[in-house]
């Protein structure tokens, strides 16, 4: 049996893309690589951007050709039909190194991970890779925030609401725009840690794969060997911070929002 490309989503970074990655990978079918924003966010985007840009584009570019020199020209880009071909390209034969480094390594097929995605960057992939299956994994917000803190990624209350806004907006958008998708496995962070020899299965259903290793779990991973002033440690595991009173109000608030959507399920309480 063929296996598909695989890719790993999340509303935002400290949602677990890291053990999924791990998990999927130990399949021994599907490498899973880590994040390259080239592969899967600059190019997408790219094409996005220059798609929604066309008719600036072209009246720029032929306003220039045509010696109109009156004029500010810094989108004065190659035509879309044109530009969009080797943007594709360029994804095909990126798309073609990573499935050699798999190869040579044992595996039938690839994948890759970002803790971040859009509706459009999302579209854009299941588009160029019409047969990749993708997961979006999601975890419960306070937890979000406390593993930020532990990584040191939380300055100040005013970027605390600022990734709880974003989390927010993932979560409305992609859930909005992809439940249902055969494509899609919306899948709840909690849930696997809670349950993971039952969600294990439905991901192996899902993705076609064979066989994964639970003791993949046994592994508590979530930074890079260094000083803890960094956000890193000595085992690789950074320990979740406390938040403040407002700050677990404010993520209640927040996750009660995407709770009335009904497209999501987290753990009774925070």
């Amino acid at each position: 049996m063929s296996v598909n490309n695989i890719f790993i989503w999340a509303p935002t970074q400290r949602c677990g893309t890291g053990l999924l990655q791990r998990l999927v990978t130990s399949s021994k079918e599907v490498l899973i690589f880590g994040e390259d924003k080239f592969l899967t966010d600059q190019l997408p985007s790219l094409m996005i951007e220059h798609a929604e840009l066309d008719n600036d584009i072209k009246a720029s570019t032929s306003k220039l050709a045509s010696g109109d020199y009156n004029g500010w020209f810094p989108s004065a880009l190659p035509f879309y039909e044109d530009y969009i071909e080797a943007l594709a390209g360029s994804f095909n034969l990126m798309s073609d190194a990573y499935s050699s480094t798999a190869k040579k390594l044992g595996f039938a097929n690839w994948g890759s991970k970002l803790p971040y995605v859009s509706t459009a960057q999302l579209s854009a992939i299941n588009t160029l890779l019409p047969n990749s299956k993708h997961v979006f994994l999601y975890r419960n917000l306070a937890d979000v925030m406390r593993s930020m803190k532990g990584r040191c990624w939380v300055a100040d209350h005013k970027q605390f609401k600022e990734i709880c806004n974003k989390w927010f907006n993932s979560l409305s958008e992609i859930g909005s725009a992809f439940t249902g998708v055969n494509w899609m496995y919306m899948l709840s962070h909690d849930k696997l840690i809670e349950k993971p020899s039952f969600y294990m299965a439905e991901l192996q259903s899902f993705l076609g794969l064979s066989e994964l290793d639970i003791k993949v779990f046994d592994h508590k991973i979530n930074t890079f060997i260094g000083e803890e002033q960094d956000g890193h440690s000595e085992t690789s595991y950074v320990k979740p911070v406390s938040l403040s009173d407002e700050e677990e109000t404010l993520c209640q608030q927040v996750q009660n929002e995407v709770e009335k959507l009904k497209l999501f399920h987290f753990k009774d309480r925070i």
